[in-house]
C-alpha cells in the first residue's frame, strides 16, 4: 500500500503543477502497468512542455516512454506527426531504472497559433518479461 501511494502523489504534483486542462489519465492499466498520465503546457513563448508519468504494479527493472511523437492539428480534428522522440535517445529522461514509477517531461518550441498533441507508449520491464502500453494520447493545446 505505501509503494503505491508515492507514485499517487507523484501523479497529483504532476497534475497541479502544470496548472492546466489538457491531460489524459488513464489508471490501472495492464498486469505491468499501474497507470500513465500525460500533460502538456504552453509556458510562453511558444515553448510547449509535454509532462508524463508511467506508474508500475510493481517495482520494475526499467520503466517509461518507448516514444513520445508531438502531433500537429491540420483540420477539425485531424492529426500529423510533426516528430518522434524515442527513449533510448536520452535513457535518463525517458527512463528509470529498479522503480516503481518514472515522471518526466520533454520542451520544445511551437509555432505561434499552432494547436499541438502528446502521444506516448510507455513501456515496463521486470524478471517476469515485459510490455508495451497502447498509445496515450493527450488533448491539444496551442502555441502562444
Amino acid at each position: 500500500m505505501k509503494k503505491r501511494i508515492v507514485p499517487a502523489l507523484l501523479s497529483l504534483m504532476l497534475m497541479l503543477s502544470a496548472a492546466i486542462p489538457c491531460y489524459a489519465v488513464e489508471p490501472r492499466a495492464s498486469e505491468y502497468f499501474d497507470g500513465y498520465i500525460i500533460a502538456m503546457s504552453a509556458p510562453g513563448n511558444c515553448q510547449m512542455t509535454v509532462s508524463f508519468s508511467v506508474l508500475g504494479m510493481d517495482k520494475m527493472d526499467k520503466i517509461g516512454v518507448y516514444y513520445l511523437r508531438i502531433e500537429e492539428e491540420y483540420g477539425t480534428d485531424k492529426w500529423a506527426e510533426t516528430f518522434t522522440i524515442y527513449g533510448s535517445s536520452n535513457p535518463s529522461k525517458f527512463y528509470s531504472y529498479d522503480a516503481y514509477d518514472h515522471t518526466g517531461s520533454y520542451t520544445f518550441t511551437g509555432v505561434p497559433d499552432v494547436k499541438y498533441r502528446a502521444v506516448i507508449k510507455a513501456y515496463a520491464s521486470n524478471s517476469n518479461g515485459y510490455e508495451y502500453s497502447r498509445e496515450i494520447v493527450g488533448n491539444g493545446k496551442v502555441c502562444k
